[in-house]
């Protein structure tokens, strides 16, 4: 339970900050619930939340320097013995590492998880290297980073994280390289491994080249090949690629095979009975959605286990309304969608773009369309035409 200092504090409510400030409340997050159990690296006694901790982890800048001006103490801990500054730069929020850094944060203190500098992983946040520059060049320990990171990478890979979150890292450790050569190996072993996937994209894109002329006689054949797995991250990223770079070519769009391949991109996704017979031995049906909390839809979201998004965003694309299909191929995507998850929101804005495309705004299915979309997609934000 915080108290409302604390609460003011992570909702951003500074005149709830300045008020609780001038009644003395403990500034410190001494009236905060504290932790009474035992656990390693946390500590018994300690609050569960402090107002500069959450204000920090939260970005409000203005409260952070409100407390601090008040003798809130910088390196104040909570249970987790994490600063601050630790939660500050684990949330990626730069304007309240740097304030905090400024006023004299302890910029080598070891939470439960490591210092501020370990929590500040690239990869995966956007401001962690340029936090991790500010918290080196403020005497933050290199060596205190590679081992956290090191384990985040090996997460990333076994997961086959996207090669903009492999980059994250790479620019991550060739920072840590400049002040620790312990960093310099794993330089050198990821900046192999992405070159060798920089070389893989360049024939795949080959491939898609050659493909998007939609001249083989084995064409269709071809891309369904060229196609992957949904439930692989190669496979999926295989299957947007034929999306964008093939079957949205014109010669693609004008081939007689076109609709066949779009329908087979849209029966590549999974559905909820499929989902959760993976996941707990039985397929549910679409009633038992509400009360599911097995976390199906869930690994359907992070794990992008459909294909409705992409097909729609290449349906928005104004050459591909010249095939007779297209409309027909709108519908379905809206059947597909709502037969395999009901009205769950996945694709929601790919929808309304596509409606509000001067070719679908255009065409004389339009109102079928919308209606389809509506009850297929009944939280997009639909066009009116």
């Amino acid at each position: 339970m915080r108290s409302s200092l604390c609460q003011a504090a992570l909702d951003g409510d500074l005149e709830g900050v300045r008020r609780g400030i001038a009644r003395r409340a403990p500034l410190d997050g001494e009236d905060c619930e504290t932790y009474d159990d035992t656990a390693e690296g946390c500590i018994t006694g300690a609050p569960y939340y402090t107002p500069l901790g959450e204000a920090a982890r939260m970005g409000h800048v203005e409260i952070v320097r409100a407390l601090l001006d008040a003798g809130a103490a910088i390196d104040v801990i909570d249970y987790r013995n994490e600063t601050p500054l630790i939660q500050a730069a684990a949330a990626d929020q730069r304007a309240s590492v740097e304030l905090l850094v400024e006023r004299g944060a302890n910029v080598r203190h070891v939470g439960c998880l490591g210092t501020a500098l370990a929590s500040a992983q690239p990869g995966w946040k956007p401001n962690a290297i340029a936090i991790a520059e500010r918290l080196l060049a403020a005497g933050s320990a290199a060596d205190s980073a590679i081992e956290v990171w090191s384990h985040a990478l090996a997460l990333a890979q076994r997961d086959k994280a996207p090669k903009k979150v492999l980059l994250g890292f790479l620019a991550g450790f060739r920072l840590l390289a400049q002040h620790a050569p312990a960093a310099a190996p794993i330089v050198k072993k990821l900046e192999a491994k992405l070159g060798a996937t920089a070389t893989k994209e360049k024939k795949t894109a080959a491939r898609h080249g050659d493909l998007a002329k939609a001249t083989s006689k084995t064409w269709p054949a071809d891309v369904t090949k060229a196609m992957g797995k949904i439930d692989s991250e190669a496979g999926r990223a295989a299957i947007e690629q034929v999306c964008t770079a093939v079957l949205s070519a014109p010669a693609a769009i004008a081939h007689p095979k076109w609709p066949a391949l779009v329908r087979d991109v849209i029966g590549r996704s999974l559905t909820y009975g499929q989902l959760t017979k993976a996941a707990y031995g039985k397929a549910l049906p679409l009633s038992r959605m509400g009360s599911d909390e097995g976390g199906a839809l869930d690994q359907m979201s992070d794990d992008h286990l459909y294909t409705w998004d992409w097909v729609l965003a290449l349906l928005a694309r104004p050459e591909t309304a010249a095939n007779p299909a297209w409309a027909d191929l709108v519908l379905e995507v809206c059947t597909a969608k709502r037969e395999a998850i009901g009205d769950y929101s996945f694709g929601d804005e790919q929808i309304a773009a596509l409606l509000a495309t001067p070719h679908a705004k255009a065409h004389p299915r339009f109102a079928e369309l919308a209606t389809a979309a509506k009850r297929a997609f009944p939280y997009a934000k639909l066009p009116m035409r």
